[in-house]
């Protein structure tokens, strides 16, 4: 079994010890703190089973580009395809966060780099003057090639029934789920239309349990292996859960939505009893499996959005071992208004959080881009990943093409927009191509209407 994992760290002592490894020379403390002052940088560790190398990226927000400032592999590992690894992890994660570049720097005394370099697509884009006797650095550029990044809904069924579901954008009025033919049907075509991410929804998909491990079985068969992201409640979270996703030769990445860590909040929230130690526990088994997750919180005006609601997650997620969150606009329209007195903004969110975050410890900011704000909260020497993000439809359908994902209900269809939600075009299993173009047209259609609305106000 293929046991090569990345995972994101704030342990600079482990990235110093596995420096020292690779480079036999002392981890250059000095420049990464000058860095880390005034840059965006991010910091990932290689498994091969054990640790077997790391790299230190500077995320360069405004020109859409990744630097892989610092980083390699310990001699022994280097035959074994783990730098390869590595780079189509950066190439999906630049892909997901619609990135155009990743570019990184070496010398000409270190063949084997530009040779492994050239082999997973970069190119030498220029020469300059370097540090080391040779006198030669070289640069290379990877450009990403953007696909379509696609929503796939296992089933509509649920077992929590949340006061704003949105079902995800659709009006089904019958119980579907995705059958393992129609699933290799959906992965044909996901693989001949360059879909590099898929996430997996519902409903709640690991309702459908044997459509996800379908999906692994048939992707590692092809040897297909796109970013797959799960959307659950975490309820259903057990062993077989944990074994069937390790299966997954790609990079794989849960987000679980908890929206209270009070239980008798999320109680309210989610119209459920006794459900709350059971997603604790779905927690504890991922920490316990080192499975890279992060917990999804909606936030409800007057419900969980005080003070103590804020101060109460970060703390639970630091004593959990849980290490990212994402706090998230409610998603409203004119199908769902008696929702529109729960609405939080974007901006307040991220108000009273960092409020919170700074009387607790310390809080750093990290970026910033249309959709979302990221910091790194540090308590009691423990890191914690946060994020307020902001809802595609708030952000303006001028935007859906480019950071929005593609939902594919359980009937197999495409529905283009979460505001329209009984709109579906196209069979994605036979024609992925044309759905997705007569979703564009719709979209499209969609813009020029409120555009002309904005136009008449004026």
């Amino acid at each position: 079994m293929d046991m090569k994992k990345i995972c994101e760290t704030c342990d600079i002592e482990l990235l110093a010890k596995i420096h020292k490894c690779i480079f036999k020379e002392e981890f250059p403390y000095e420049s990464y703190n000058r860095k880390v002052k005034t840059k965006n940088m991010e910091n990932f560790l290689i498994y091969d089973e054990v640790l077997v190398g790391y790299c230190i990226v500077e995320k360069q927000v405004s020109e859409l580009s990744y630097y892989l400032w610092l980083g390699g592999v310990v001699e022994e590992f280097r035959n074994g395809g783990n730098w390869s690894f590595f780079i189509e992890f950066m190439i999906n994660r630049a892909k997901v966060e619609r990135f155009s570049k990743i570019t990184l720097a070496t010398y000409n005394h270190r063949p084997e780099m530009i040779r492994l370099s050239i082999k997973n697509g970069f190119k030498i884009a220029r020469l300059s003057e370097g540090n080391y006797s040779d006198g030669i650095k070289i640069h290379l550029d990877y450009y990403v090639t953007q696909g379509n990044e696609i929503r796939l809904l296992l089933t509509n069924k649920c077992n929590f029934k949340c006061l704003f579901c949105h079902g995800e954008g659709m009006e089904i009025n019958e119980s579907l789920s995705l059958d393992q033919e129609q699933i290799k049907m959906l992965l044909t075509q996901g693989q001949s239309n360059g879909c590099h991410t898929i996430s997996l929804s519902g409903g709640e998909p690991l309702i459908n349990f044997d459509g996800l491990t379908k999906i692994i079985e048939t992707c590692n068969q092809m040897n297909y292996t796109p970013s797959i992201k799960i959307i659950t409640n975490g309820a259903l979270i057990n062993n077989k859960f944990i074994e069937i996703i390790q299966l997954y030769k790609g990079n794989i990445y849960i987000n679980l939505s908890v929206h209270s860590l009070y239980e008798d909040k999320f109680d309210f929230i989610t119209k459920t009893s006794n459900q709350y130690p059971k997603v604790m526990s779905g927690i504890e088994s991922l920490v316990n499996a080192e499975i890279d997750f992060r917990l999804n919180y909606v936030v409800l005006k007057e419900v969980n959005d005080k003070v103590d609601d804020f101060k109460n997650s970060l703390i639970t997620c630091i004593n959990k071992g849980v290490k990212k969150i994402t706090f998230l606009e409610l998603l409203t329209d004119e199908h769902n208004s008696t929702l529109l007195p729960y609405v939080l903004d974007y901006e307040s969110i991220k108000k009273i959080l960092s409020e919170v975050a700074l009387k607790l410890g310390e809080i750093r900011f990290q970026f910033e881009n249309e959709n979302k704000v990221r910091y790194l909260f540090v308590f009691n020497n423990q890191h914690l990943f946060i994020e307020v993000f902001r809802l595609t439809c708030s952000i303006g359908c001028e935007k859906c093409l480019n950071i929005k994902d593609r939902t594919i209900g359980p009937d197999g269809k495409y529905y283009p927009c979460f505001r329209e939600s009984g709109y579906s075009c196209g069979n994605v299993k036979s024609d992925m191509k044309t759905a997705f173009s007569l979703g564009n047209q719709f979209i499209i259609s969609k813009i020029n209407e409120r555009t002309g609305a904005l136009m008449n106000e004026i």
